[in-house]
């Protein structure tokens, strides 16, 4: 909901309206692109974990396409002074992005798993919505913002927080265009980072960082790791310290097996890289 507040701020104002959210956001995916970079990384196959990869790029690609608008449609509806006294002169046709499926097809085509929520019409002159969307802001006026729930109840940030966000954003589009400059002189290093914390990944700090770890391990082990990069290899070795506190350690038969592929893969020569 933090990252979500940034966002709508950012669209009411002005930097992702319904024309610019297109252009530059945009929904294609760079399919071979992916596919080297996913092999690359983590030793599999992007098309091995699917049984379609243009389906799952497709459901994926209108996910996205879907989910955002559908969300400030709702912040709009909920949050419309607010969100007009930040910018004023704000309208909804300004602020909510709106792509319908006709439009989405012709310009990236069918090939996508649809959502069992059916469109409806909202309201007169409303934007088409969800049966989600409809439940979701059923909640924001209903339930009260306390407790687990006190995450639905979205507050653009101020004026101060803003200027904050807009000097972090800066920040970060000079350090990626120095980066672009390393790239061109061949020098680009990048450090094994949390991008949350900004620290080195360790074990025992993220339960979740943990087991897909472990995840990655067993698919490496169900082809004999012939997939895995020196790097790979040096990477989920390094990341093993026995002595950390491991999530696979609650469950024994899990440690076991982790343990007997980790063996496996230390006594397991990688390929060169070409």
């Amino acid at each position: 909901m933090v990252e979500f507040s940034f966002d709508v701020a950012q669209v009411a104002g002005g930097g992702y309206l319904p024309g610019t959210y297109h252009n530059f956001i945009g929904f294609e995916v760079a399919q071979k692109s992916l596919e080297r970079a996913f092999k690359k990384t983590y030793g599999l196959e992007f098309k091995d974990l699917f049984l379609s990869e243009d389906l799952a790029i497709g459901t994926f690609r209108r996910g996205a396409s879907e989910v955002i608008p559908r969300m400030t449609a709702i912040a709009w509806k909920q949050k419309k002074n607010e969100i007009q006294n930040l910018n004023p002169g704000m309208t909804r046709k300004k602020f909510v992005y709106t792509l319908t499926r006709s439009t989405y097809e012709k310009e990236w085509g069918a090939k996508y798993r649809r959502s069992r929520l059916s469109f409806r019409r909202w309201g007169e002159g409303d934007a088409q919505m969800g049966v989600l969307a409809r439940f979701m802001v059923f909640l924001f006026q209903l339930l009260p913002k306390v407790g687990p729930l006190q995450t639905l109840n979205f507050k653009p940030p101020t004026p101060a927080a803003q200027a904050l966000f807009a000097q972090s954003f800066q920040a970060t589009l000079d350090q990626y265009r120095r980066l672009l400059d390393h790239v061109q002189k061949n020098q680009l290093l990048l450090e094994n980072k949390d991008l949350d914390t900004g620290k080195s990944t360790r074990p025992g700090d993220y339960e979740l960082v943990d087991k897909t770890y472990t995840k990655l391990l067993h698919k490496l082990a169900e082809d004999h790791f012939r997939g895995v990069t020196p790097e790979l290899r040096n990477n989920l070795v390094a990341f093993y310290d026995l002595d950390a506190p491991f999530a696979a350690k609650k469950d024994a038969a899990e440690w076991q097996k982790t343990l007997h592929e980790l063996k496996l893969l230390e006594g397991t020569p990688a390929p060169a890289t070409r």
